[in-house]
């Protein structure tokens, strides 16, 4: 099977951390490429994407495209000019690595589905950014041979939102962040905990400041624990600006009484993450919505217990080794974050859970059920044409 891999559309969110779109990508092709099953992989990249020039196999074909950065005139060139390449290549399936994938391409073709917040939450992406997303998300599911989603969750969701044949969208987890995976070789014990200017402890939150990662409930619900349990813990909030600042957010610790206690590191060197997992007492990551949710399988690595939501597909990647929450009800949330600081046993509990559940995860079984949905596409081109 001559393969064709097109990471085009994934845009600029290759450039947002090991844990999503470049994470997916560098940890599924050299998988895939192991695979006997794969006779050749011919890979269309932007030029600008950096981490390609070092790909190196024989089974492996490097396609640099002149791709704009812009999304207007990147996605013209997704659209139009992928297409043609992939043809004049010969390939036998193209698989789109991140939402969308180009309609006017009519040979057998797969899209791996991420993301799919934008149509349940109100969430404020911009005019064009929406507009992009909302037009090409549905179009590229619905057309697809096969769609693949990085959750069991997200595969139901799916189907509901773009009314899906449930035959035609497959479910294939991804496997842990890169770094994650030396870790567990290395054992988490060789990781120096982050420690606090004044010793303090500290539960973490790590993401992008976006609006569904839902931090100033969590900032809410913080202060409601440090009044009620009197702890003298602090928040630790880690991530860059998104659609919401850190800014507003000191604003909402303040209000509830907590700027003391909420510390806002901004974006951090990816080499202090592991230290900031296992210094936790616990990590929050409460998002009202997410699709699989790498921190908790990160936090999980490092042996940091975990809260995290009930709903989205946290849950089930969490698969019953984290504290669940209901994002929307700070109490819950409250109540999570109490249970698991207050309760040094249950901590230990967790850890070990923990540890044990990132082994479920592997970029060798994503790599295997994605040739396998790739197989299916060519197989479902096959049985339609006779």
């Amino acid at each position: 099977m001559h393969v064709g891999f097109e990471v085009i559309a994934a845009g600029s969110s290759l450039d947002e951390g090991q844990g999503g779109a470049s994470g997916y990508i560098e940890g599924l092709v050299p998988a895939m490429l192991a695979d006997p099953r794969i006779e050749h992989f011919t890979a269309y990249v932007a030029d600008w994407y950096t981490p390609a020039t070092s790909w190196s196999h024989p089974k492996l074909t490097v396609r640099p495209c002149r791709a704009p950065r812009a999304r207007p005139a990147r996605v013209v060139y997704e659209q139009l000019r992928v297409p043609q390449r992939a043809r004049s290549d010969g390939i036998d399936v193209l698989f789109s690595s991140g939402n969308f994938r180009p309609l006017l391409y009519r040979d057998p073709n797969v899209v791996a589905l991420h993301a799919v917040q934008y149509f349940l939450l109100d969430d404020q992406i911009g005019r064009i950014r929406g507009s992009y997303v909302r037009h090409f998300v549905p179009r590229s599911v619905r057309s697809a041979d096969v769609v693949v989603a990085v959750t069991e969750t997200l595969r139901r969701d799916a189907i509901e939102l773009f009314d899906l044949d449930p035959e035609r969208i497959v479910s294939v987890p991804m496997g842990p962040s890169p770094w994650v995976l030396e870790l567990l070789q290395n054992g988490s014990a060789a990781v120096d905990p982050y420690r606090l200017e004044d010793g303090a402890p500290y539960v973490l939150s790590i993401s992008r400041l976006y609006a569904l990662k839902n931090h100033q409930r969590l900032i809410q619900a913080f202060a409601e624990l440090v009044a009620e349990k009197k702890l003298p813990h602090k928040l630790l909030v880690v991530g860059g600006d998104a659609d919401v600042t850190r800014q507003q957010l000191e604003s909402v610790a303040a209000e509830v009484g907590i700027g003391d206690r909420v510390i806002f590191l901004g974006r951090v060197e990816q080499q202090l993450v592991p230290a900031l997992y296992r210094g936790a007492s616990a990590v929050a990551y409460v998002s009202l919505y997410e699709t699989f949710g790498h921190p908790v399988l990160e936090a999980f690595a490092t042996g940091a217990p975990v809260v995290t939501s009930s709903t989205g597909a946290t849950a089930e990647v969490a698969g019953g080794a984290a504290r669940l929450v209901d994002p929307r009800d700070v109490g819950s949330i409250v109540g999570g974050l109490a249970e698991v600081i207050g309760d040094e046993a249950t901590r230990h509990r967790m850890a070990a859970a923990g540890r044990a559940r990132v082994a479920d995860f592997s970029w060798e079984r994503c790599a295997k059920g994605t040739i396998d949905a790739l197989e299916l596409a060519l197989a479902r081109r096959r049985a339609s044409a006779n």
